[in-house]
């Protein structure tokens, strides 16, 4: 699958960065509510990347 994030402090949120093809590691979904006002049903699941995140839009990404 491919993978975009979005930085949490985008300031119209709608920039996405793609990070790559990730496969989903078998026995790894969970499901789990997520702590909130709403407390939406959500499943988790482990992710391995194909190549390794570039570094600096991980810097980017992180970074406040």
């Amino acid at each position: 699958m491919y993978i975009f994030v979005k930085k949490e402090d985008s300031a119209d949120g709608k920039e996405y960065y793609f990070l790559g093809k990730a496969h989903y590691l078998e026995g790894t979904a969970e499901q789990t509510i997520m702590p909130n006002e709403k407390k939406n049903n959500v499943v988790t699941m482990t992710l391995s990347m194909e190549k390794p995140v570039q570094d600096e839009i991980y810097r980017y990404i992180i970074e406040e």
